[in-house]
């Protein structure tokens, strides 16, 4: 727009520097017919403004077909002694009786066809002695044929593509690249503007063109010339003319034209904007926008031209469709067409009498019927009437009611190709006069009438829209007369069915629902508010009415029944619970006195809340032979599902299993079904995941012996490699290692993958002898980077303790009051259970300390294990003797780590093995507790049996 605006400013200067004719604009008006009997709604009445969004003018130049050298009028009405010529083969436009567009819908509705002349041509326009020396060009397009594009139009030989085109019946306005084109820059006293020959689907229709220069008007920005549900709060907006800089603007608005010129709203306004008019609902508007121009102090004022606008109906009034009350006091015959008298074949019979219906119609073929399945629908609903554009069917359905209120409902569609029809539904009052081609106007009067868009195309039976809509009668209608109902065909090939009268919602009801209708992602955990709008007068400029209750009714939408939630004792607004991932249906009756007004059922979609994990599956740990299982327990406020999955390193998991439990037997595990677990929780919100579970087949994994070999005894492939031999008799058993702290690392081969089970639990056992210093360290066993902090080791600590440490789980968990470089041999046992995140140290046998939980995920890495230092660099190195090193897939318990000291040491002093589990040990040789549950035990219970410290005294025993 600003690059239009500029263009505009330098285009009046140079008309005012070229001393032209002063700024204008000619709009011209191509529509089919005769001069002298022009259609109604294809032409515009002098005061009616229509035109491309911003160019709106008014004193419109109708131009039928057999107007070639007419002259022609500027938008003020004043001749121009411009002369339109041209060169066209025929009209085409439409003229539906009791219609009447405005403005731009007018201009749509008629248009020069592009049909091929004897000359070879589209449509040829030729306009002489143009009156501006520069000018732009406006191409209007309207057509009846959708498919393919417009073609290709020039402008004094200026090409532009047309757009995808647009039926003349969907025209609502022109704007810009989608039913108009601009050519900027044009000059020369003839314009000559070419339409495109018609080509298969590519043709070119052009309903109008104006030939603009700047105005000394106002231009119209919003609301959009003749919009329609304008709010009454609505900003109104415009556009100063770019020939002077206005010093105001008087702005004047009414409903009725006559009284426009002294409906001042306010003068000398100093923007371009007005807010805070009082606007009534439901009201037609006309407005104006006068513009000031200073003028070098003797001001000029340009009238504007005319604008209409309708505001929009009050809220109350809105959606007052949806009630299942049938309407009691009419009723109607034949509702799906399916009573008929068959004249000839099932296929398509074609303007006759329907029973309990009649066809209105101008031509006999614009009513017919067909089935269902030859429109290609599935439906019990087989037989469908049917009309052209202007065809009725019509029916006696009682008698006028002043007041009375009904809605319409009816399956709507209407066949492809003739996309965004509109139809109609319709009450009138009259004699009884009816038969086959007699339209309902002709001899009774209509009393209220509404529109309704059709489906795109009746193809298969999803195509099918429902219409519900509002008609009453008015209050001062005359009583007892025939009340008819009509349902027209505005545009199309149309299909109705399924034709019903319900009652409509109670203009008293309460409205304005919160959640608004359609509302998503409501929340539910905290309970949901409900709130709304309380009852209006409609008969005292919606006044609020005095209501003594509320009640309250929601439900999902599973069954359609809404329960009872409360009374609100008045109060517009009321916390429920309902569940989430759900779609809900409420409603609000409104309670006056001892009636009962039912409100409209409204919906909003609560938010979908994932499943909430409430048990973890947990690791497990098994013997050969056991059977293995994974359980989950989750909270979910919808239905869920269960997929189980085994990660696969590098690869895509595998699904193993449906069902919160997953379970191996024993016959079919495998090796390869140990490894990580997790599961898949779905419900209507999406997936969540459980953490992984582990399942570990108890085993050891590796033992080094280093009697002459680095190679385990359990897989030959985990063979050490280092740089030279430390081999020593000094020994536990067999022979030793020797690390002098050179260092001298052992590499353990294919390790990196093999020992990575470590997150899931691990035991690492190792005899060492060491007088390393006391302010040194010296790792035995690792499997460990300091790069990201990763791993496990087994290790001794500054002070002599022995120390173990899972990284990411606990770190460095030492000894107490024992330590282990004092020169001799010493047995060390480092765990880690994953399942509780617990790690233990054992020394010589005898359990020492503990250390977590921390569940935090362990995190892999690809160092290989090692002895003798933490890293594979030899940080940290040992200076010691190492034997008997073995790892397992689990961790030892008291029994099995001592188990293991006392191999090597059977004639060692006796350990109690976890004294606090014999619950039953109280005595021993020396009166105290001796680790064994035996006769001392006994004796010392027997010497109590029978005491009793119960008062009173009778009460024992």
């Amino acid at each position: 727009m600003e690059t239009r605006k500029l263009f505009l400013i330098v285009l009046g200067l140079a008309i005012m520097l070229v001393g032209g004719v002063g700024a204008g604009m000619i709009s011209v008006n191509l529509a089919e017919g005769d001069q002298g009997a022009p259609r109604a709604n294809q032409t515009l009445l002098a005061n009616e403004v229509a035109g491309l969004t911003g160019y709106e003018s008014a004193n419109w130049n109708n131009v039928q077909l057999d107007a070639t050298g007419k002259a022609l009028v500027d938008d003020t009405g004043t001749p121009t002694g411009s002369v339109i010529n041209f060169a066209v083969s025929n009209g085409w436009g439409d003229d539906t009786p009791g219609e009447n567009p405005v403005g731009s819908g007018k201009v749509a509705r008629g248009y020069f066809d592009d049909g091929e002349t004897s000359a070879g041509i589209g449509v040829d326009i030729e306009v002489t002695n143009v009156p501006y020396s520069n000018y732009s060009v406006i191409l209007l397009l309207s057509c009846d044929w959708l498919p393919g594009n417009w073609g290709t139009f020039t402008v004094n030989g200026v090409a532009q593509d047309g757009p995808l085109k647009i039926r003349w019946g969907d025209v609502g306005a022109f704007e810009e690249g989608v039913n108009a084109l601009f050519f900027e820059g044009q000059s020369g006293s003839t314009l000559n503007i070419h339409c495109p020959l018609k080509a298969g689907d590519d043709r070119g229709t052009i309903a109008g063109f104006q030939i603009v220069t700047p105005s000394a008007k106002a231009t119209l920005v919003a609301p959009a010339n003749n919009a329609t549900a304008v709010p009454v709060d609505q900003v109104f907006e415009w556009e100063s003319s770019v020939l002077y800089t206005a010093s105001g603007y008087d702005i004047y608005m009414d409903p009725n034209l006559f009284n426009l010129d002294t409906a001042l709203v306010v003068g000398n306004h100093p923007s371009t904007t007005l807010s805070g008019v009082a606007l009534d609902y439901d009201t037609s508007y006309l407005w104006r926008v006068d513009s000031i121009d200073p003028n070098d102090g003797n001001p000029v004022t340009y009238t504007g031209n005319v604008w209409a606008f309708t505001t929009d109906i009050h809220p109350a009034l809105k959606d007052r469709t949806g009630r299942d009350d049938l309407a009691g006091d009419v009723s109607l015959m034949n509702p799906s067409f399916e009573s008929i008298t068959v004249t000839g074949d099932d296929g398509e019979a074609w303007g006759y009498d329907i029973d309990y219906w009649y066809e209105g119609y101008a031509n006999y073929w614009q009513c017919f019927w067909e089935l269902g399945s030859a429109i290609g629908l599935v439906s019990d609903l087989d037989r469908w009437a049917g009309t052209e554009t202007n065809g009725t069917f019509y029916q006696a359905i009682g008698t006028v009611t002043p007041g009375a209120e009904y809605e319409v409902r009816m399956l709507i569609g209407n066949r492809g190709g003739n996309s965004f029809g509109t139809g109609s539904a319709s009450l009138f009052a009259g004699a009884d006069n009816a038969g086959p081609g007699i339209m309902l106007e002709s001899f009774a009067t209509e009393l209220d009438t509404a529109s309704f868009t059709m489906a795109d195309g009746i193809n298969v039976s999803t195509d099918v829209n429902e219409a519900g809509v509002l008609l009453s009668i008015p209050a001062d209608a005359a009583g007892g007369e025939i009340l008819w109902l009509r349902i027209k065909s505005e545009s199309g090939k149309d299909y109705f069915d399924n034709i019903r009268l319900y009652k409509p919602i109670d203009s008293r009801a309460a409205w304005g629902p919160s959640p608004a209708v359609g509302d998503s992602d409501v929340g539910v955990l905290a309970g949901t508010l409900l709130g709304w709008q309380g009852s209006v007068d409609v008969n005292d400029d919606y006044a609020p009415l005095a209501v003594d209750d509320f009640a309250v009714y929601a439900d999902t939408d599973k069954d359609g029944i809404l329960e009872y939630m409360g009374n609100t004792g008045g109060a517009t607004e009321l916390t429920v619970t309902v569940p989430s991932d759900s779609t809900i249906l409420w409603r609000v009756d409104t309670i006056i006195g001892a009636e009962t007004i039912q409100g409209r059922t409204w919906s909003f979609d609560t938010e979908l809340l994932l499943a909430t994990i409430i048990e973890q599956p947990v690791s497990v740990v098994i013997d050969d032979g056991d059977e293995a299982s994974f359980s989950v327990s989750v909270d979910s406020y919808s239905l869920e599902s269960y997929t189980w999955y085994k990660v696969v390193p590098g690869g895509d998991d595998a699904e193993v299993g449906s069902g919160s439990t997953y379970s191996i037997s024993s016959a079919t595990l495998a090796a390869g079904d140990e490894g990580a677990y997790y599961c898949k929780v779905n419900n209507s919100a999406g997936d969540t995941y459980t953490s992984n579970a582990y399942l570990t087949v108890k085993r050891r994994m590796g033992y080094w012996s280093f009697d002459d070999t680095l190679v385990s005894e359990d897989n030959a492939a985990h063979a050490g490699v280092v740089a030279s031999s430390n081999f020593t008799d000094d020994a536990v058993s067999g022979k030793a290692w020797q690390f002098y702290g050179d260092p001298n690392m052992i590499i353990v081969d294919n390790s990196v993958e093999d020992f990575n089970f470590y997150p899931q639990g691990y035991s690492i056992s190792a005899w060492i002898k060491t007088t390393q210093a006391d302010d040194e360290w010296g790792a035995y066993v690792a499997k460990h980077t300091r790069d990201d902090w990763m791993g496990i080791i087994l290790t001794h600590s500054g002070g002599g303790n022995a120390v173990t440490t899972v990284r990411e789980s606990f770190n460095d968990l030492s000894s107490q009051d024992v330590t282990v470089n004092d020169g001799l041999w010493h047995h060390i046992v480092g765990t880690y259970n994953a399942v509780t995140g617990m790690g233990e140290i054992y020394v010589d046998g005898e359990y020492n300390n503990q250390a977590g939980p921390n569940l935090d995920a362990l995190t892999l890495h690809d160092e290989p294990l090692f002895f003798g230092g933490e890293t594979t660099g030899g940080d940290i190195s040992y200076v010691g003797l190492l034997d008997e090193v073995k790892i397992w897939n689990y961790a030892l318990d008291g029994f099995e780590a001592a188990g293991e000291y006392f191999r090597i040491r059977p004639g060692a002093d006796t350990i109690c093995v976890d004294p606090v589990e014999l619950e039953f040990d109280v005595s021993g040789p020396e009166g105290i507790p001796d680790c064994e549950v035996g006769f001392y035990d006994f004796a010392a219970f027997a010497l109590k049996w029978l005491d009793c410290n119960r008062m009173p005294a009778d009460r024992c025993f």
